[in-house]
């Protein structure tokens, strides 16, 4: 056997050319805007976020959810407040999750 590549005849003749793959990647199939976003990595925007907010029975009041440090369960009336809030950081979207248990207490 000759050459670096055993088993293969003349493959110590054989030269990669110059910017052949794996040296370069290829780019053909990312020419256009849509092929680039479909090969992408996985990005994260505003654009994809949901403003929880969790609404309790009552008026006036917000109260601590104790298994999420920060996150606050309110009365209706409460409710624009958080969605102003959700509007001026550029979040798209809220949901709202009635305390079903009653009291907002637990959880």
């Amino acid at each position: 056997m000759d050459g670096a590549f055993p088993g293969r005849a003349g493959a110590a003749r054989e030269v990669l050319a110059p910017g052949a793959f794996p040296t370069v990647r290829m780019r053909r199939n990312r020419r256009d805007a849509w092929t680039r976003r479909l090969v992408a990595e996985n990005t994260l925007t505003v654009d994809d976020l949901i403003w929880p907010i969790f609404v309790i029975e009552g008026s006036g009041e917000a109260r601590p959810v104790a298994s999420m440090p920060g996150v606050v369960r309110v009365t209706i009336d409460r409710v624009a407040a958080h969605v102003e809030q959700a509007a001026k950081l550029g979040i798209p979207a809220v949901a709202i999750f009635p305390d079903h248990a009653g009291g907002g207490q637990g959880c």
